[in-house]
């Protein structure tokens, strides 16, 4: 089953159907939805969590749905719901396949090998000359359609890089398990060199106040502060000055508008501008909005939020919002049981965990944050790092109950002595 998972992993990132596009005509990517459900019938190791995810998802679900059914164009609202469900079912495999930290560790690790397929090819198709000439300059885009979008791509990566953290090796393992900690080191470092080029190269300004944001965040956690500092401060100019002028040009504009075209500027005071079109959308509905995805039709003008806040309220109402809200409430609980039952772990295993609950928490901040120019409200990370966290707080769980029982073990044996 779990290679099922890596398997669905891959269709979703790399969306080969997208690319060759007679793969579409077959609907591969709901026959394997369906597959994996069918599959899931049959195993009999199924797991379960305690997650409040398992209540606020639905719940999001729901609003969704009635928001269609009350929404003026079912087209968009269709679409948008169908590909939710589909990118949901991962949450109810995961879920049901994943019941301990070393098969989550995979999983992680497998969601990093398709993502580095997907750089990858997307970089190759970048060399062969695919790229979107906008504001001024050559941007490199996403293989697939969905998320290939300079900025949506460029997101996609930097929302993986804080992942990296809890699989990174600290400990020193003897034998096989040592080369395997080498293996492993290389892969991640490659795939870091990967992305942070990607990035670049789309000219993301977002996505390069993100990587400032993560950098901060990776000194302040780690142990070795100064040596991360002075590998920065090589890396930062050397990194810079192989950027092409007009890709420096477009990041300088992040201080001085001067040193881009003005519709880049223009572009900055749209995506503002999408949160007050979702309002003035919440006035008109402000029960149930104006349907998923409806977003552009809504207002007349064709185009979508560019604002998460004012997606949610525009298309989904004041219903809609709440749901999103117990989603956000969900991640908040989650991070706090992970964190106050990891704080002295000193094993692989509780490392791991605690790391990886500041990770995801990492990431929903920056979903909030880059939430703020980008409509990011139906994008698979949501789902999927609620599936990571909810399997995290089921080893917790397990951890919790087997010091209890140990403890229990040890009075029973005092007791009888």
């Amino acid at each position: 089953m779990l290679y099922l998972l890596f398997g669905y992993m891959f269709l979703y990132i790399h969306r080969p159907f997208e690319i060759w596009t007679r793969l579409a005509t077959i609907q591969i990517e709901r026959v394997y939805v369906i597959t994996c459900l069918v599959a899931l019938l049959a195993y009999d190791r199924r797991t379960w969590s305690r997650s409040p995810h398992t209540v606020a998802i639905p719940l999001f679900i729901g609003s969704m749905l009635v928001s269609y059914l009350t929404g003026r164009h079912s087209e968009e609202g269709y679409a948008t719901i169908d590909k939710y469900l589909k990118m949901s079912v991962f949450y109810l495999l995961v879920l049901s396949v994943v019941g301990d930290a070393r098969t989550l560790r995979k999983l992680l690790i497998g969601f990093f090998v398709v993502m580095a397929v997907y750089l990858a090819h997307s970089l190759l198709e970048y060399h062969n000359g695919r790229h979107q000439y906008r504001m001024g300059i050559v941007r490199m885009i996403g293989v697939d359609e969905s998320n290939s979008e300079p900025n949506a791509f460029a997101a996609t990566i930097v929302y993986s890089f804080p992942l990296v953290l809890p699989l990174w090796p600290r400990r020193g393992h003897p034998g096989e398990a040592a080369r395997d900690d080498r293996r492993l080191k290389r892969f991640l470092a490659g795939y870091v060199a990967l992305g942070l080029l990607c990035i670049l190269l789309t000219g993301s300004r977002q996505s390069f106040v993100g990587l400032l944001i993560l950098g901060l965040y990776g000194v302040s956690v780690s142990r070795r502060r100064l040596l991360l500092l002075l590998a920065l401060a090589v890396a930062a100019p050397v990194g810079w000055q192989m950027l092409p002028e007009s890709l420096q040009n477009r990041y300088l504009t992040l201080y001085d508008s001067s040193y881009g075209p003005e519709n880049a500027q223009e572009s900055a005071e749209g995506r503002k501008q999408g949160f007050y079109d979702g309002i003035a959308l919440w006035e008109k509905s402000p029960v149930t909005g104006v349907g998923p995805g409806a977003f552009g039709k809504g207002t007349g003008k064709g185009f979508q939020a560019h604002n998460l806040y004012g997606q949610v309220l525009g298309e989904l109402g004041t219903l809609g919002a709440l749901a999103f809200g117990g989603v956000l409430v969900a991640f908040a609980l989650n991070a706090r049981k992970i964190r106050s039952s990891t704080t002295s772990a000193e094993d692989d295993e509780g490392l791991f965990l605690r790391d990886l609950g500041r990770a995801i928490s990492l990431v929903v901040v920056m979903l909030l944050i880059f939430g703020n120019g980008s409509h990011n409200l139906y994008r698979y990370n949501w789902v999927w790092l609620a599936a990571f966290q909810a399997v995290a707080i089921h080893c917790v769980d397990d951890r919790l109950q087997a010091g209890r029982d140990q403890r229990g073990g040890v009075r029973g044996r005092h007791a009888h002595a």
